[in-house]
């Protein structure tokens, strides 16, 4: 029988599960591993760019995961139960310049860690999968950009390594994750709340694009279950809502908490080509890990609103 997700801090479900967090100073990873501390896991956490700043319990220290060598390093003498990879060169671009990067960060990060796997058992390796990516059977199979090309081949390997090495591999395809403490600024919701606040005025291309957006906190509840479902290996599992909701719509939802009147700045700049608007399958993420998201889209923008208020000392 499941641990019902909200019991998992109280119980002795992770108490004591050794933890690696590979990619620990990411949006979805800090957020991983403070739930995972209230769990009572003991983490240890990696990080190549901006050194996080977790409680003195968490170890960290730098990785790069497109160095086999320091991988196979740090699980000899961790010695983790579950790996999460949450290292990722993430950049929906188009340019040509994405190509090498993305697929040495994205690709080669997530090969090195199967292969090290095949030598340092763990009871579960969780890979980090792309709403972007296609499914071979009933999609293009023209990946919409490098990043997306990138998780392709990953899943891909990540298959394959199951089926032909039986690693305890499970891919989790996640949406549009928003929330506070996104720290690309660059990103869409983090981008429009900023500029708001600061007194900028945001520009958008059409809006037109729908989008299944989910809460971060829902996003980090769904890898617990992932973590913690018996009989997953193999499978991927969909984090999202199922419902899609426009661009526009989700920026005109800011403006409208904002009190602001002046509309929006849509279709300033161009969209991008070969963008599909794709929604998870909850069904079949309910009957794999028993989980639904709970955040709606308006208590998730309030919430993040918030954040950025006491974050940009905005009253």
């Amino acid at each position: 029988m499941q641990t019902p997700l909200e019991d998992l801090t109280k119980s002795d479900s992770l108490r004591n599960s050794r933890v690696l967090v590979i990619g620990a100073s990411s949006f979805i990873g800090m957020h991983l591993v403070h739930k995972l501390l209230d769990c009572g896991a003991i983490i240890h956490a990696t990080y190549r760019t901006d050194r996080p700043n977790f409680p003195s319990e968490v170890l960290v220290e730098y990785l790069d995961v497109t160095d086999l060598k320091a991988i196979k390093l740090r699980l000899s003498h961790f010695c983790p139960d579950y790996i999460f990879n949450l290292a990722a060169f993430v950049n929906g671009s188009r340019d040509i310049e994405m190509v090498l990067p993305t697929m040495e960060a994205n690709f080669g990060g997530n090969l090195n860690l199967m292969l090290a796997v095949t030598e340092f058992p763990v009871k579960r390796l969780i890979l980090m999968g792309s709403m972007d990516e296609y499914e071979e059977a009933t999609d293009s199979p023209s990946p919409p950009s490098p990043y997306a090309a990138s998780k392709m081949v990953s899943s891909a390997y990540a298959k394959m390594f199951h089926n032909l090495y039986d690693l305890p591999i499970v891919i989790a395809k996640i949406y549009m994750t928003y929330g506070p403490n996104q720290k690309d600024g660059d990103k869409l919701i983090p981008y429009t709340i900023a500029s708001l606040l600061n007194g900028k005025v945001p520009t958008f291309s059409s809006g037109e694009r729908m989008v299944d957006w989910i809460y971060v906190s829902d996003v980090v509840d769904g890898l617990l279950k992932i973590m913690i479902t018996p009989g997953l290996e193999g499978n991927t599992v969909e984090l999202g809502t199922g419902k899609l909701v426009s661009v526009k719509d989700m920026i005109c939802s800011i403006f409208k908490n904002l009190n602001l009147e002046t509309p929006p700045c849509f279709g300033v700049h161009p969209d991008r080509p070969l963008e599909k608007a794709v929604a998870a399958k909850v069904r079949s993420t309910k009957k794999l890990i028993d989980w639904e998201p709970k955040i709606g889209i308006q208590e998730g923008i309030n919430r993040t609103i918030t954040w950025y208020k006491e974050a940009l000392q905005v009253v």
